[in-house]
């Protein structure tokens, strides 16, 4: 489900015939694209759908495998049809197999008519990016503000709004339960435990840099906390539910643990895990926020919300950050950018919040500001809205709209399984011409193993030592210690399982087994090289396997943390690279790392090559920075981090990447 290997591919192409034989029979077949955190945001409009027309066939196409089981454990028992977002992303499928693409985040998929479903009321000038207009085919509006700001940012674009757009006023189905006071009251609200006899505070920041969250979100719940007047319920964006390592999303901190913290020392202060925040908003008696679009959420209940003013965001996060070089001047004072500050009182210090809550409370009925014209300003079809989504839906369906964005090549099998197949025949007739001149084709002038150790032994050095008195460059000394320090701190806190490919020397296995490995694996081809592994290292955790330098071929699927890799991809072809990144997709377990030089192209100038040849150096292969960001984006994994070390006549630059599901 989550990789593109050989067998998943074959999968996919007999669902492809699937869905293509059941759309000609008349079969209306459906994607919702699932993000972390935002089945709530759809949620309404998959299951009228499904009620409405059992018999469609509905394909669920997950962001990720934290995604997938939410989902499933969400929709027990129920038929889905689940692939990954990235399958469609490739343009695997088209309008061919699939009628319709609907989304509440990222982009439409070209080839399929995508409507965008939207996660939230628009603010922070980031709901209409440019990209966003361009890619896709219909917006299902919330309200006249959700389009005043489609309109806005359309002119601010591109003087218009691009003719491949459809408008439908819809509303905003999550709140129709709301509305219709038909909500469940969840039992994460109940579980919580909190003061019936008190008033309820709700504190829900916006997750962005330079937001109320980052810059006191910890003082503004101790503020609120003092005096235990008030129940204070924290829910945090579902961006902070992405890993710390990711800084966009949370900046590096896990709030969750940070205010699971504040919750053991103020019986006051709880900390709401559901995704929805809909039984929040029935709950509280005054939201507490800053740029959020969850404001608007409360103030179509025409409930209070008090604002914490974030001049931040508007003069650095937007000026430097989203729009740099752009005239946003003025953008704080615009009610579909800040948060609807012009509904409620705006406090400038968080320890202002007391006084402005007591005021709010104690005039209840004056709050929010213009009460009146928020329910019509802010949604269509208030309490209908889900239905609205499903006659739109039905009616597009019946139409067989086609998509009007450009139209691009599907993923085909001639142009991808065919290739492969020619690419390892390829690699098997130059594995049996390598067998049978006893040398390996693309490592030509590689050191030799017997007189390497004997030279070494002679100076009365390691050979990581020998070797590095040898070199005429000093930056080169040292190198293998940095690389160490740089990628150690990414291994996992664990017993480790581990391969390095083309250990060669033994420079980074020594420098490693200090580690607490469960096993060990070394995949070299070099018999003078493995023959001194065997006998400098073997034992029953160092493991010296036999390689054809184009698989990983003994070990089994998901059973590796990291796998790591040195001056090997530096000459080997960008095909043969490709081969092991993707048995590394089979071998990694979650959250495994790949660890890996290559020489991509900032690596490598005309100076640089000059210097190369000047020091007989001919084998650098370039691999580009986006070939691995391709291939991080097909085959699950992020990069964490990079750097250069100096290699060669030049330098290679070092990828750690993460296998995500």
């Amino acid at each position: 489900m989550y990789s593109l290997s050989v067998r998943h591919i074959i999968s996919l192409y007999c669902l492809k015939a699937f869905f293509r034989i059941n759309k000609l029979l008349g079969k209306r077949i459906l994607t919702f694209g699932n993000y972390l955190g935002e089945i709530q945001f759809y949620k309404d409009v998959l299951d009228l759908y499904r009620l409405k027309n059992p018999d469609s066939i509905i394909i669920i196409a997950h962001e990720n495998e934290e995604c997938y089981l939410n989902f499933i454990h969400l929709y027990n028992n129920h038929k889905f049809i689940h692939i990954h977002i990235n399958v469609l992303q490739a343009n695997f499928f088209s309008n061919k197999e699939i009628s319709l693409y609907l989304t509440t985040e990222n982009l439409g998929i070209q080839n399929i008519y995508s409507i965008y479903l939207f996660h939230g009321q628009p603010s922070k000038a980031l709901s209409f990016h440019w990209d966003k207009l361009l890619h896709f085919d219909a917006f299902f509006l919330y309200g006249p503000m959700h389009k005043e700001a489609l309109y806005y940012f359309s002119e601010y674009y591109y003087g218009k709004l691009p003719e491949n757009v459809k408008l439908f006023e819809v509303g905003y189905p999550k709140m129709d339960r709301l509305i219709n006071r038909t909500i469940i009251q969840s039992e994460n609200i109940n579980e919580l435990g909190i003061d019936k006899r008190k008033k309820t505070i709700l504190y829900a920041p916006a997750f962005n840099e330079y937001a109320s969250l980052r810059e006191y979100g910890i003082e503004t719940l101790k503020e609120l906390a003092k005096k235990n007047k008030y129940n204070v319920v924290a829910k945090l964006p579902v961006d902070c539910l992405r890993p710390p390592e990711n800084n966009y999303a949370n900046g590096g901190v896990n709030w969750f643990e940070e205010i699971t913290k504040l919750c053991k020392t103020y019986s006051n202060i709880f900390l709401y895990k559901g995704h929805s925040i809909e039984p929040l908003l029935v709950e509280a008696d005054i939201m507490i926020t800053c740029i959020s679009s969850v404001s608007f959420e409360f103030l179509a209940l025409k409930k209070p919300v008090i604002y914490i003013d974030t001049p931040n965001f508007f003069d650095i996060a937007l000026k430097e950050t989203y729009f740099p070089g752009q005239n946003t001047n003025g953008w704080d004072k615009i009610t579909f950018i800040n948060g609807g500050k012009e509904f409620g009182p705006v406090v400038k210090s968080i320890y202002d919040l007391p006084q402005v809550i007591a005021e709010v409370l104690s005039n209840y009925q004056a709050y929010p500001y213009n009460k009146d014209k928020l329910p019509n300003y802010l949604l269509y079809n208030p309490g209908n809205a889900t239905n609205t989504a499903i006659t739109k839906i039905n009616e597009l369906l019946v139409s067989s709209t086609k998509s009007l964005r450009k139209v691009t090549k599907s993923f085909q099998m001639t142009s991808y399984i065919l290739p492969k197949i020619k690419r390892v025949a390829k690699r098997i007739k130059n594995y049996i011409k390598f067998k049978k001149n006893n040398e390996n084709k693309y490592a030509k002038g590689y050191i030799d193993a017997i007189t390497t150790e004997k030279e070494a032994k002679k100076h009365g050095k390691s050979i990581c030592e020998y070797l590095e008195s040898q070199n005429d460059d000093i930056r080169k000394v040292g190198r293998r210690d940095r690389i160490i320090n740089n990628i150690i701190h990414y291994f996992p806190n664990k017993q480790l399982s581990v391969i390095e490919i083309g250990t060669g020397t033994g420079m980074y296995l020594e420098k490693l087994l200090h580690l607490n490995l469960e096993q060990y694996d070394i995949y070299e081809i070099n018999e003078g090289w493995k023959q001194y592994l065997k006998r400098t290292y073997g034992n029953n955790i160092v493991h010296i396997l036999e390689a054809d330098g184009i698989r990983l071929n003994h070990t089994p699927n998901q059973t590796i943390d990291v796998i790591h890799a040195h001056a090997v991809f530096v000459y080997l072809p960008i095909i043969q690279v490709l081969n092991y990144l993707v048995e590394a997709t089979r071998v990694l377990v979650k959250n495994g790392l790949f660890i890996f030089d290559i020489i991509n192209d900032s690596d490598l100038t005309v100076r640089d090559a000059l210097n190369w040849n000047k020091a007989g150096h001919s084998f650098a292969v370039v691999i580009p920075h986006s070939f691995i960001e391709d291939f991080c984006i097909l085959y699950g994994f992020e990069i964490i981090s990079n750097f250069k070390e100096i290699y060669a006549g030049s330098t290679s630059t070092y990828y750690i990447l993460k296998k995500i599901y």
